[in-house]
């Protein structure tokens, strides 16, 4: 479906039909997060491999409380557009403020229209300047509108598409438009003097239905691996792009309830007042600031709520999730002498990448005698014991409290 076309869920009232006679089509299927993970792992690889760097730059481990259970490298992927799971989440916390706004302004004037720029699409190599084209000249046309008295900006859309038949950018905006009482038409003809065939949504029944669909396909996250690597790269070397805008009176409500805690119960957003953060304290009463701490929060992972402890610790400067090594030759190499100072390992590594990796293992292992304090170095507990050996790491039987890598069939 062209991402102009209208979607299916937008309820269009009888009386009225597109400017263009065009009927509402099929709309896209949702993205469902098992699906969003699939698209955004390989292209997180993709992009490693383009010279980007799509990782954060910690390591967040979650490990349930009460199963034992350890979820290593949460939310390896940066937050940014690319990727479909991020672009949920933004699309998410906008339709949770636009719905919150909905409810209690007047929306009666409320339409939606598609714009193009006139004439002419973007090459390659020049997204960024066609995005800031576009919205400034709608920027000029609201103003116009504003003062005339036809209309109020309320939120704009950019949605950047890849035409492959082309090599060219193709972009268009969605917006969200407060038009004044009898107006539409002039209105509809102010944008058609500056916009190639502008497109009509008319009045709305659901309007935050027709929000949620324009902030969530920004991107058609299914279509990105179609990109060519030039696209791609271009594309993810945006400088900060605002491909959701919040305009006018929705962009004062949203100004109004910054720092709050906003959440759906029974299928209405609820706005409440932040639980102050509990700050974890030493023995002297001072907070603790290292990054290396750990912390408990309550989170969903695994499809339900779970209590976890969370640790987050650095990167390794070439630590990537799954890279692809040679058959037969080890991922790393384990070479070093063990010396034991107590429960966490002091080892006198060979080579830097096997540092860092004795390192991220010593902090896991510092979290695991947190959540799990009984035991000795010598014998600890059997949660440790367990993760150790997923780890490829056991305890030397002939001296206390000595690791060694466990070697592979020869």
């Amino acid at each position: 479906m062209d991402d102009t076309d209208f979607p299916d869920e937008i309820a269009m009232p009888e009386c009225t039909s597109p400017p263009d006679g065009e009927a509402p089509r099929l709309n896209r299927r949702r993205i469902d997060p098992p699906e969003r993970r699939a698209l955004d792992h390989p292209l997180a690889l993709r992009l490693d491999g383009l010279g980007a760097d799509p990782w954060t730059a910690k390591i967040t481990d979650m490990v349930d409380t009460e199963t034992g259970e350890t979820f290593h490298d949460i939310g390896p992927l940066i937050e940014h557009w690319i990727f479909a799971g991020p672009a949920k989440r933004r699309a998410a916390a906008f339709n949770a403020i636009f719905s919150a706004f909905h409810a209690q302004a007047d929306t009666s004037g409320f339409r939606g229209y598609v714009l193009r720029l006139p004439l002419r699409k973007a090459p390659q190599g020049k997204l960024a300047d066609a995005i800031k084209a576009i919205t400034q000249l709608y920027g000029r046309v609201m103003a116009n509108a504003k003062r005339d008295e036809l209309a109020k900006p309320v939120a704009v859309f950019v949605h950047p598409r890849w035409d492959n038949g082309l090599g060219v950018w193709d972009l268009h905006l969605h917006c969200i438009v407060d038009v004044m009482p009898e107006k539409d038409e002039p209105f509809f003809l102010r944008l058609a003097l500056k916009f190639s065939t502008p497109k009509s949504i008319g009045k709305i029944k659901n309007m935050a239905s027709w929000a949620n669909y324009c902030a969530s396909w920004v991107l058609d996250h299914r279509d990105i691996v179609k990109w060519p690597d030039a696209a791609l790269l271009e594309f993810w070397n945006l400088k900060a792009p605002q491909f959701i805008r919040r305009t006018g009176d929705l962009a004062a409500f949203a100004a109004a309830i910054k720092g709050k805690a906003i959440r759906w119960e029974d299928g209405r957003v609820v706005i409440e007042d932040k639980v102050p953060r509990q700050t974890r304290q030493d023995d002297q009463g001072r907070p603790l600031r290292s990054s290396q701490q750990v912390a408990f929060a309550i989170v969903r992972l695994g499809g339900r709520e779970r209590r976890c402890a969370i640790l987050r610790y650095d990167r390794p400067e070439r630590d990537r999730p799954e890279e692809n090594y040679d058959a037969g030759e080890p991922p790393r190499a384990w070479m070093y002498s063990t010396t034991s100072t107590g429960p966490i390992p002091s080892t006198p590594i060979r080579n830097h990448t096997t540092r860092q990796e004795a390192r991220s293992l010593r902090r896991r292992i510092a979290l695991w005698e947190t959540i799990w304090p009984w035991g000795t170095p010598g014998r600890p507990p059997g949660p440790i014991r367990r993760r150790l050996a997923r780890s490829g790491v056991v305890i030397a039987p002939r001296r206390q409290g000595r690791l060694s890598r466990r070697q592979g069939p020869s």
